[in-house]
This record gives structure tokens, C-alpha cells and sequence, in this order.
């Protein structure tokens, strides 16, 4: 027998809902000698659904190795956590009659730890280890435990089965949860270091080289880099650009290269290198100069500089256009030089076709 009155609260328990609930995985997959580094391999259905609050069956694959693979679930819970307990809700075990192979996990462990490196030098917590009975299936597809008191303040928790279907190599679960409460003490985010995405150099007659990053993480400051720029104004050596240039007219030349502190030329790897020159002239443009010429190339004028983006330094000659435009392969004012002159010609004979048949009247 027993007595009592109807409670006035009948409000239902509630359920601790899971602090892993909704989210994905950080790193998934089948994993052999390192598990934090799980390869994925391949599932019937998103990672996603391991979380989602709903037990839905979801395989996979990539296990047929079942002597050393592990199926790896790593959750990155952002905050720092106590935890209290996991619970693990796998697939029913069976057993495929023709070869005896269980289709159920065969075990599993939870590890968690604040820092991510650390997480499986951990000691785990085991909440399945083999088969119940060899040659049936197990009942229980259901696993719960109370967390390690050591689990606080952690940030990452992981999931490792093993399974015994060697046919498939395939990990059959539902649902994975975790449950705590936020630490009272959370670490302090670390800003992320930003890395400049340029470096400036400078030489000493006012030339700059701007060297861009290949990505987020190269650190140009590891390339001790400084700009040497020697400038030639020889004779010879202004009429070797001259003789490939026929319409323009150097003025000097920059010998460019970037060094480190002992001089040695760098090897920028690729590197897009923006140079600049300071000029007074606008109407100057540059030439790239190498061993068997020079050619015009594209700049722009930035802050009293001629600009050039290049990923191979070389020598750059400062030059001007000669006089005149250029019609095709003549040059304007040479055309009209030999248009003057041939029109001088034609005039002094005239002249002295006039003053020939002026002769001939006055004697007749």
C-alpha cells in the first residue's frame, strides 16, 4: 500500500541537455598510429547528425584494417569545461550469420583535456571494451559514465571506437553527448599574431622595394632582407640600352638586387617585389636591362616614383622618348629633317634652273 495527494507541480524533468549538441566535429575520421589525426574516409551521413539530438543511425566507413584502425570523433568545446558525464548511443550489435562478424562497435573511449596537444596523453575513460559473448550479439547498444574527476576545465573532448566488422571496416552509431558546466576559470584568447603582408626596404639614393607575402604565414621578417642599388651612368653602358631602345635615350641605370646582412643576393621564392624609383622627370618611363637588352616595361607613378611589380629583379634603366613620335618604323622628326632637306635640294635647283633660262633670255 501507499498514500498520499496529487502534487500541485507536475511539471516533467528535465533532461541535461548536451553541451556538445550541435556541433560538428573539429577532426573525424579513421585513424591508425595517431589519433590526432584522424583521415576521413567516407559515411551515409554528415558528422553532423552524431549531435544533432536525434539518436538516427549513420555508418562509417574505412575500417576494413580493424587490427589498428580507430574511429576518431574530436569535439572543440570553445570554452573551458567540468565535465560530469558522457553518454554514448551506438547501433544495435547483430551478427552476420554467414561469417560470425559482430556489426556493432567493439569498444569505446572518451579522452578530454584543456589543450588540444594533451588530449590523448591523457588516461581515458572506457566505457566498452570487446565483446560481450564471441558468438552473439551484444544487448546493450547504450553507454554512460560519470566524468574522471581530473575533466575540469577542459576544452576538447574525443570519441574512439573500435569495431569488428572486417568485411565493411564500417563504425555504426548515433548519438554522442557530453555533459558540464562552463569552468569558473576560461583561459584568455590569445590574439592572432597577424603577419604583415609587406615589407618595406630602402636603399640609400632613395629607391624602395616593397616585398609582398606569398601567404598568411610567411614571416618576411625571417628573410633579413635590405635593397642594394648600384646606379650606372657609363657611356657604354647607356648606349647598350640606347642600341636596343632606337626611340628612347637612358639617362642611368639601377642594378637592383635584395640581400641579407652579409650581402649574399636572397632568393625570393616567388615573391612579388614592387620597385620604386624616385624621379623628377614625369615623361621618364623604364626599361628592363639584361645581358642581351632592354625592353620597355609597364609602370605607374606613385608618389613622385616610377613603379614597377616584378617577380624577378633585374636592372631598370630610367629613359626618355627621343624627340618626335614615332610613325612605324620612322621617326617624325628624322622624316622631317629629310623632308627639309630634300625640299632645300629642289629649291636651290630651282633656283638654278631659273637663273639658267634668265641667262638664255638676256643673251637672246
Amino acid at each position: 500500500e501507499a498514500y498520499g495527494s496529487r502534487s500541485a507541480d507536475q511539471t516533467a524533468a528535465v533532461e541535461a541537455t548536451s553541451i556538445i549538441e550541435g556541433i560538428d566535429a573539429e577532426y573525424y575520421g579513421v585513424a591508425t598510429d595517431n589519433l590526432a589525426d584522424p583521415v576521413y574516409m567516407g559515411a551515409s551521413n554528415f558528422v553532423f547528425a552524431l549531435t544533432d539530438g536525434s539518436r538516427d543511425p549513420v555508418e562509417f566507413w574505412g575500417g576494413a584494417d580493424v587490427n589498428n584502425t580507430k574511429f576518431v570523433f574530436i569535439y572543440n568545446l570553445y570554452e573551458n569545461f567540468d565535465l560530469s558525464g558522457v553518454d554514448i548511443y551506438a547501433s544495435a550489435d547483430a551478427i552476420e550469420e554467414d561469417s560470425g562478424i559482430h556489426k556493432g562497435i567493439k569498444s569505446a573511449k572518451v579522452y578530454a583535456s584543456r589543450k588540444f596537444d594533451d588530449l590523448f596523453n591523457t588516461k581515458p575513460l572506457v566505457l566498452k571494451e570487446g565483446y560481450e559473448d564471441a558468438s552473439g550479439p551484444d544487448e546493450n547498444a547504450y553507454y554512460s559514465a560519470d566524468a574522471q574527476s581530473e575533466w575540469k576545465g577542459v576544452r576538447y573532448i574525443a570519441y574512439v571506437f573500435t569495431i569488428g566488422d572486417s568485411r565493411y571496416g564500417a563504425c555504426r552509431l548515433e548519438e554522442l553527448k557530453a555533459f558540464g558546466k562552463l569552468s569558473a576559470v576560461q583561459d584568455v584568447e590569445e590574439e592572432e599574431k597577424k603577419l604583415p603582408a609587406f615589407i618595406d626596404v630602402k636603399a640609400d639614393n632613395g629607391v624602395i622595394a616593397r616585398i609582398f607575402a606569398l601567404s598568411g604565414t610567411d614571416d618576411l621578417a625571417k628573410l633579413g632582407a635590405n635593397l642594394k642599388v648600384d646606379v650606372d651612368d657609363s657611356q657604354k653602358s647607356l648606349e647598350f640600352v640606347n642600341d636596343s631602345l632606337p626611340y628612347y635615350t637612358a639617362k642611368s641605370i639601377y642594378k637592383v638586387c635584395v640581400v641579407d646582412a652579409s650581402g649574399s643576393e636572397i632568393d625570393l621564392g616567388g615573391r612579388i617585389v614592387r620597385l620604386s624609383i624616385p624621379v623628377k622627370d614625369k615623361t621618364l618611363t623604364l626599361a628592363c636591362v639584361d645581358d642581351y637588352g632592354a625592353e620597355i616595361v609597364s609602370t605607374g607613378l606613385l608618389n613622385d616614383c616610377l613603379t614597377v611589380e616584378t617577380a624577378t629583379l633585374r636592372s631598370y634603366a630610367l629613359v626618355e622618348k627621343a624627340g618626335g613620335l614615332s610613325v612605324g618604323s620612322f621617326n617624325v622628326k628624322t622624316l622631317l629633317w629629310t623632308v627639309a632637306v630634300i625640299t632645300s635640294v629642289v629649291s636651290a635647283g630651282f633656283v638654278i634652273a631659273s637663273a639658267f633660262v634668265a641667262i638664255k633670255l638676256f643673251k637672246k
